[in-house]
């Protein structure tokens, strides 16, 4: 069942236009009040353990993803938006805040961000000069210093029918219950839609802080409005205690207009 909350949200766009380009900045402020007490020890923490505090969710009335833990107490969610859109179809988007509690609150770890009275900051920066080229920065910034605690970069470049992608993600400590080791990583891909129908992809993920690659895969696939379907390689290079590196070829099948 879910906890009982109510909330006020304000927002105060203002635009200007310049030489072609109109700008757009937009303060926002949430304030939200639940009761104390609404994670009881004796619910299970089955679907809530592993979530991430970040600037998809920071004006999210709870930032638990499941209902075996609630966000309660007062807050306040503070964040403000600026965008830049030229008359080509460029732009530049900025997003940046931080969530204020009246007491902490000891449902969040202290991995997330979210258990002292004041959040670590996230933000996110995306840019799009052109179509065919995309660049993408989440990041979580410490409260205190500003250091990085999660940095995230998503860059697609090219045209459908040869498009390149790269993804570097670079993690202080995960954001879960299982409290995983830092981690830096990239992945690399390249994509070509064939035909209107018919594409092939590819990427390599690899793990910067050992040297060593994590997981490699290439396939061809097919794909219209009722079904996708595709024969692919993969290749894992994970080992730890029983697991051991392995191979796969496997034939995908997705009925997209079940469910």
């Amino acid at each position: 069942r879910a906890l009982p909350q109510v909330g006020v949200e304000w927002r105060l766009p203002v635009t200007k236009y310049t030489d072609g380009v109109s700008q757009v900045i937009e303060p926002i402020a949430q304030l939200i009040y639940s009761p104390y007490g609404g994670n009881p020890k004796g619910i299970p923490n089955e679907d809530s353990g592993s979530f991430e505090f970040d600037s998809t969710n920071l004006f999210s009335p709870t930032r638990f993803p499941g209902t075996d833990r609630w966000e309660g107490g007062p807050r306040a969610n503070l964040g403000a938006k600026w965008g830049a859109y030229g008359s080509n179809g460029g732009y530049v988007n900025v997003l940046f805040g931080q969530v204020w509690r009246l007491k902490e609150d000891s449902t969040f770890a202290p991995e997330t961000g979210l258990d002292t009275q004041r959040s670590d900051y996230v933000g996110s920066i995306a840019v799009s000069p052109a179509p065919w080229f995309d660049i993408l920065h989440r990041f979580r910034l410490d409260r205190d210093d500003f250091g990085y605690r999660r940095s995230e970069v998503e860059l697609q470049a090219g045209p459908d029918a040869l498009q390149l992608g790269f993804t570097y993600t670079r993690l202080s400590r995960e954001l879960t219950d299982a409290a995983l080791t830092s981690r830096e990583e990239i992945t690399a891909g390249l994509s070509s839609q064939i035909t209107e129908y018919w594409r092939a992809r590819a990427f390599t993920r690899r793990d910067l802080s050992a040297n060593s690659s994590i997981e490699s895969e290439a396939g061809v696939f097919y794909g219209d409005e009722c079904i996708e379907y595709g024969l692919f390689y993969d290749r894992r290079f994970t080992r730890d205690r029983d697991i051991e590196p392995s191979t796969t070829i496997g034939f995908k099948i997705n009925l997209r207009t079940l469910g």
